[in-house]
């Protein structure tokens, strides 16, 4: 936990520097809530059914966006290295032969992204981006549980996995320092430590944000150049 509020702190340094400098830094916040699909399987491991009806997901975090230099790439393009700390709750319910499973994960994560904007007007951005998301578990107490078919009122705690690696890509509309898009988010192992349930693979997300400064560094038309 103190790592954590020495992170924040740090983030929160560099915002009021970067706005008081003028740089080519942007802050802001990002998140939103998104769903992935649950799965039935044999008692082989093969596929049987896809459950459609969605299984939560939710993200909100602190960005950091740095602007590479503009004469890098053509007037209409920017390019920036992102990278975050916040929250992700993730949860996953399957059925297998013989049990079900349900698993819940709050934790936090990190992420690490690569992101490309094509300026239509001076305030109107199309981006995309994508990276890794580095994921650690902070629930209090273990959230996987298994009911055998065969006695559904005997569930069993297995755990979940402290350390999982996500990744991921994002599209969407940039209006001045507000945006919202779409976010495809994968995790590399599932999140119980037994491994019984589905990866969140993939999840799919609402992505809305809010940014201050720098702006004036992403006009289409513009004299100002960034270093």
């Amino acid at each position: 936990m103190k790592t954590i509020i020495k992170t924040v702190g740090l983030l929160c340094a560099l915002f009021v520097f970067s706005v008081k400098g003028n740089a080519q830094w942007r802050f802001g916040f990002e998140g939103g809530p998104g769903f992935s699909s649950a799965y039935e399987y044999d008692s082989d491991g093969y596929f049987q059914n896809e459950d459609k009806t969605g299984r939560l997901f939710g993200q909100a975090n602190f960005m950091m966006d740095y602007l590479l230099p503009r004469n890098w790439t053509p007037n209409y393009l920017a390019l920036s290295l992102r990278a975050g700390l916040g929250f992700m709750w993730v949860e996953d319910c399957s059925t297998f032969d013989g049990y079900d499973t349900y698993t819940q994960s709050m934790g936090v994560d990190i992420p690490l992204e690569v992101e490309v904007k094509y300026l239509l007007t001076n305030r109107t951005r199309v981006y995309l981006n994508g990276g890794i998301t580095p994921y650690a578990d902070i629930s209090s107490s273990d959230s996987w549980d298994r009911s055998p078919k065969d006695d559904p009122e005997v569930w069993e705690d297995t755990g979940t996995r402290p350390f999982i690696l996500g990744y991921q890509f994002g599209v969407g509309i940039e209006f001045g320092n507000f945006r919202v898009g779409y976010k495809h988010f994968c995790m590399s192992k599932t999140i119980d430590k037994a491994g019984l349930g589905n990866k969140a693979k993939p999840v799919h997300a609402l992505s809305v944000g809010f940014w201050f400064g720098g702006s004036r560094f992403l006009k289409k038309h513009s004299t100002l150049e960034a270093y």
